[in-house]
């Protein structure tokens, strides 16, 4: 490999939990000519294979912690930071991740046959080639050069690995929190590979909530993309600046002195990215999400959570007839999502219509789900938005399905739909303080 593929392959080793999926079994420090970068692939590789998490921000410190271990010279620690420096200040220019995982492959493949070719020469030039040689060969290739589509493991062999997996996971906090505490409280939510769902009426609240954990997952430095297929984006982004600062949308306009103010104090707290997509002109498939996600990912985005506003927009890539129809177009849509979250290893979220009939009911479950019933089913987590009888900015969220936790109960929390803000802490606290006698 030149110098500048062998630092994009570094790049994407560092920062992209999908190249290291697809290509770690192919990369090791031994392929990089230099000794930083052999510490930063075997750093990243190490990291990838103790976390299955990219190493990210934590290269520095531990290259650092590598260097002391092997004691190197002044000089090869200034090649080494200066390498660190390169890679996290993004100063190479970005390539298709998904075309540097077909450069590595294709020079994998390209240096075996090569030493291949080499060995079988040098076999016959001492008369040592037979059929074992050629069957040896054609075994590593076999070993060396097959499509990683599935991983194996020696399940009884490996008790100590798992225990360590799950040990840093927990560490990792590896469900993030929707940052409703009443919720929160019971249940850990969901992870990547999973997807979940709000279910509500009309003018329930669905985006608002949908909004709401998205900045929720930012909060917690995730990259998020938000996907509007009903509400055009200027209409969204009012929402949001609403839901950041809790100014009321009627009144961004009016205080934009305080709305700059209050906004940069949330900023502050954001660690991750949000990205607004929006598609409210027709025709979204699954199909283009999956491309959109590896488009922004190329771009140097790399999406760790999916929300889709909302399921009855997208359309299905397969025709159905019938009284079916439709049914059987939501079951294929969601069985997409759920392909591809546990593909993609992210989060999605989407939000489903009740059926007629459940505007201001209190518990929202399965049975009230329009059109399918196995939305529920088909989804990790499932959360019903139902509407308190005494008190109008008072929501009861119902577990309806938790394929991993709790599940068919309900707690009430307090919105400011006004003011964009789909949970209220304090006021929700001060709502569920019991009374002073």
């Amino acid at each position: 490999m030149d110098v500048t593929l062998r630092r994009q392959v570094l790049r994407a080793a560092v920062r992209d939990r999908m190249f290291l999926k697809t290509v770690c079994h192919d990369v090791s420090p031994e392929d990089f000519p230099e000794k930083s970068e052999q510490i930063v692939a075997d750093v990243a590789l190490r990291f990838w294979e103790q976390h299955n998490e990219p190493v990210g921000a934590l290269l520095r410190s531990d290259a650092e912690d590598e260097a002391r271990h092997r004691r190197l010279n002044p000089e090869d620690r200034k090649k080494l930071r200066d390498l660190v420096d390169s890679i996290q200040n993004g100063s190479m220019d970005l390539v298709p991740v998904k075309a540097l995982e077909d450069r590595v492959l294709a020079i994998r493949r390209d240096t075996f046959f090569e030493k291949a070719l080499e060995e079988i020469v040098t076999a016959q030039e001492k008369s040592i080639l037979s059929t074992a040689v050629l069957e040896g060969i054609v075994e590593r290739a076999q070993n060396e050069l097959a499509d990683h589509l599935f991983v194996s493991s020696n399940y009884l062999d490996e008790l100590d690995k798992r225990i360590l997996r799950r040990k840093l996971k927990a560490e990792e906090e590896k469900y993030p929190l929707l940052m409703i505490d009443p919720i929160d409280e019971k249940i850990c939510a969901i992870g990547r590979g999973h997807f979940a769902i709000f279910v509500g009426p009309y003018s329930s609240g669905k985006s608002l909530y949908l909004l709401y954990v998205a900045l929720a997952y930012a909060m917690q430095g995730l990259n998020v993309m938000y996907i509007t297929l009903e509400d055009p984006q200027d209409v969204l982004e009012n929402r949001m600046d609403s839901c950041m600062t809790g100014i009321p949308m009627s009144r961004l306009n009016k205080l934009p002195n305080r709305l700059r103010k209050r906004f940069d104090e949330m900023r502050q707290l954001v660690r991750g990215k949000v990205k607004i997509i929006d598609a409210t002109e027709g025709g979204f498939t699954m199909s283009k999400c999956e491309k959109l996600w590896e488009q922004e990912r190329a771009a140097g985005f790399t999406a760790d959570a999916i929300f889709i506003d909302y399921d009855e927009e997208i359309e299905c890539e397969k025709k159905f007839t019938g009284e079916m129809a439709r049914k059987r177009e939501f079951e294929e849509i969601y069985k997409r999502i759920r392909r591809m979250a546990k593909k993609l290893d992210i989060i999605m979220w989407t939000a489903a219509q009740t059926k007629r009939g459940t505007v201001g009911k209190r518990v929202i479950s399965g049975d009230d789900i329009g059109e399918d019933i196995s939305k529920a089913k088909k989804s990790f987590l499932a959360i019903g938005i139902g509407q308190s009888p005494d008190m109008e900015n008072v929501k009861h969220l119902y577990i309806i399905r938790h394929r991993l936790d709790r599940s068919r109960f309900g707690v009430d929390v307090v919105s400011d739909f006004e003011s964009g803000i789909a949970y209220d802490a304090d006021a929700t606290r001060r709502m569920l303080r019991p009374p002073k006698k």
